[in-house]
């Protein structure tokens, strides 16, 4: 029976993987929610902005006006915080993608190595079996002619 010794190894390798991947799929889904944070804000900013110029054109009063571009100069602020909280989690990704890059590239060695060790394996069992039939038919041939070893 072939029993790899590498098995244990070959496991965790796939264990690990596995939980990259969720690690990766987790991250793809935080990145999905920020740059829909990101357009959210994006459309706001430009909603006020669109309001402040007609009310600039209206004359409104300068009070409002301030607010408004007070506003607008926060959610500024809030658009480049989110962009750079999406650029976080790009970054994480990429980081994320490259080890299970490498973590499938050992996946793989074990795995090669494993296929190279059960050839080998059966080919030794063949060697063996060929060798026992060998031994046999020898017997065999030496009993039918009273020949004895």
């Amino acid at each position: 029976m072939f029993k790899y010794k590498y098995q244990k190894l070959l496991d965790y390798q796939k264990m690990l993987e596995e939980r990259t991947k969720e690690e990766l799929s987790s991250y793809v889904r935080m990145l999905g929610i920020a740059e829909k944070q990101l357009d959210r804000l994006a459309g706001v900013k430009y909603s006020y902005e669109k309001r402040l110029s007609e009310k600039q054109k209206n004359g409104e009063n300068v009070n409002v006006l301030l607010l408004y571009s007070e506003y607008i100069h926060r959610l500024e602020n809030e658009l480049y915080l989110q962009q750079q909280e999406v650029e976080k989690i790009k970054s994480k990704i990429t980081t994320i993608k490259e080890k299970l890059l490498r973590l499938n590239k050992k996946r793989k060695i074990l795995e090669k190595l494993q296929e190279r060790a059960k050839a080998n394996f059966v080919r030794e069992q063949e060697a063996e079996e060929l060798k026992k039939l060998s031994e046999f038919a020898v017997h065999q041939f030496n009993k039918k002619n009273g020949n004895k070893l």
